[in-house]
C-alpha cells in the first residue's frame, strides 16, 4: 500500500494521490440567485501536518 501523501505534495503531473484529511468545515454549493440550483459540495480539509485546502465536488 502507498503512503500517503501531504496536500503540499500535491501536482498537477499526477492524478493519482492517496490523501488523508480531515474535513474541517463543510457546505452545500448553490446558486445564489436560484437555491434549487445545486452546484455540489465544498470543503475545507486539513492534513496531519496542518496544510489545508479547499476541495469541489460536484
Amino acid at each position: 500500500m502507498a503512503p500517503d501523501n501531504l496536500i503540499i505534495a500535491l501536482t498537477p503531473k499526477n492524478d493519482r494521490w492517496k490523501i488523508k484529511v480531515k474535513v474541517i468545515r463543510l457546505w452545500d454549493a448553490v446558486n445564489p440567485t436560484m437555491a434549487d440550483d445545486f452546484y455540489g459540495i465544498q470543503m475545507i480539509v486539513l492534513d496531519a501536518e496542518g496544510n489545508s485546502i479547499r476541495v469541489k465536488v460536484k
